[in-house]
């Protein structure tokens, strides 16, 4: 694909459910800024089936709690991905899009896109505005997801999969005792 610095790519999962109030804001963002090359906001796991599964609901109120902690505040003030970036309501610039591509045999395809973004000195910026997704749907996908995710962050280069898979550990540590 042959994208120009004008195009802007929405990433989204097959499940993922944007708003017309999430898709002004992309907008917004492509047209009002010229500071950041990709963008990313808040993921909600609820789009259906809250609470069906208790301890599936449970985890993914974690993974919320990360958009609106550490991945808002290095977004927000670092402007790179350092604690990883998801691949859906994910947001970058054509020419970004077309310098790194996606041909990678990493399982976190995400997050090795955001360290290849980061190394070649793109900025990352907040989008104000969520996106809906689906948990999985029994504790055995969760289970699998999680896995996958560990896994291939542990494979990445350098020491940022590595730390985020600790830090990852640490705060569901820390929110259990709390």
């Amino acid at each position: 694909m042959n994208l120009q610095e004008t195009d802007w790519v929405l990433h989204l999962d097959e499940e993922t459910i944007v708003d017309e109030h999430t898709v002004k804001n992309c907008i917004d963002f492509a047209e009002q800024q010229d500071q950041y090359d990709l963008g990313q906001g808040v993921i909600f796991y609820n789009a259906f089936g809250f609470w069906r599964q208790t301890l599936i609901t449970f985890a993914d109120i974690v993974r919320a709690r990360d958009d609106l902690g550490k991945f808002y505040f290095a977004h927000n003030y670092f402007h790179v991905p350092v604690f990883g970036i998801h691949g859906s309501f994910l947001f970058i610039n054509g020419k970004l899009e077309n310098q790194i591509g996606w041909d990678t045999e990493s399982l976190v395809e995400d997050f090795w896109f955001g360290i290849q973004a980061w190394n070649k000195g793109y900025k990352l910026g907040w989008i104000r505005s969520i996106a809906r997704e689906q948990s999985p749907m029994t504790v055995l996908d969760l289970c699998k997801q999680r896995r996958r995710w560990f896994s291939g962050m542990l494979q990445l280069p350098g020491i940022w999969g590595r730390l985020a898979c600790l830090q990852w550990c640490l705060s569901s540590v820390g929110a259990t005792v709390m």
